[in-house]
């Protein structure tokens, strides 16, 4: 039985597919009724449609779920065998349930390990989908902030703890900044969020990558001020009832940051200019 999954790029969501019992070190394809199969990298895959009806579950991101429901009638249209049945729950749990085989298909918003990868033979990250992540914050007067991610990496180690922190105020020259607590927010569930959010502080600050690294899950420094929140909606409602609040909120969720008058930072990109996502 074949088992596909969808898994994530550090922003970039993926299709996983997996091929149990193939085996071969050649690339080929081949066309028998219909039917087109690749075969690259010990995998096999059959693509067309099937001679019986076929439902191909999945779970995971809740990013990727809107868009995978949207898949769902065009799909079952080109191949009428074959029946889509999406459902959120959040990336860590399609990334454990794609390996399970509880599903044949697994969204996560973070790509599947070297030692995932190969203790389940088959399994693959295919991109399918560009997503984006906000840094927001809530500091009352301040509709215009710029942060990078040394400065986000020592937010999260305890290091920066006022917003008027000098490593703040130079890179926000003529931005009057309070002197309000900062209170990092953090996910506590298993999270593809996360992983984009670590990944990018992994990328731009050697402490963080040597310490916490990345990962849906990572082992956060203790901070006193910090809080926790379950699911992008929890990040909204946190930051929203806490002034000095920063949090990372995935792109799913920007309406509803918007609407909770939380600021989105502009980032620093590798070209040293500061974005929006």
């Amino acid at each position: 039985m074949k088992r596909l999954f969808v898994a994530g790029l550090s922003g970039l969501a993926a299709l996983t597919l997996v091929a149990c019992g193939s085996s071969s070190k050649t690339t080929s394809s081949t066309t028998a009724g219909g039917n087109t199969s690749t075969t690259a990298a010990s995998v096999t895959v059959t693509t067309g449609n099937p001679t019986s009806a076929i439902t191909l579950n999945e779970d995971g991101s809740s990013l990727l779920y809107p868009y995978l429901q949207e898949l769902v009638t065009p799909l079952h249209i080109q191949f009428a065998n074959v029946t889509l049945a999406p459902a959120a729950g959040g990336s860590g749990k399609g990334i454990s349930d794609a390996i399970a085989g509880n599903v044949q298909m697994g969204g996560s918003d973070a790509y599947l390990s070297n030692s995932q990868i190969s203790s389940t033979p088959g399994l693959q990250n295919i991109p399918i989908a560009v997503s984006a992540q906000a840094v927001n914050y809530n500091l009352t007067g301040v509709s215009s902030l710029k942060l990078n991610g040394s400065v986000l990496a020592q937010m999260y180690e305890g290091k920066i703890t006022k917003w008027n922190d000098p490593a703040v105020a130079a890179l926000n020259p003529g931005v009057t900044l309070p002197s309000t607590p900062v209170v990092p927010v953090r996910r506590v569930d298993s999270s593809g969020d996360t992983f984009i959010f670590t990944s990018f502080l992994s990328a731009t600050d050697t402490t963080w990558s040597n310490g916490p690294s990345f990962g849906t899950t990572v082992t956060w420094p203790a901070v006193s001020s910090e809080l926790t929140a379950s699911g992008n909606p929890g990040m909204v409602q946190t930051c929203q009832m806490t002034a000095g609040c920063v949090a990372y909120i995935g792109v799913s969720a920007e309406a509803s940051a918007q609407s909770a008058k939380l600021g989105e930072a502009m980032l620093q990109n590798k070209a040293g200019n500061y974005e929006l996502p």
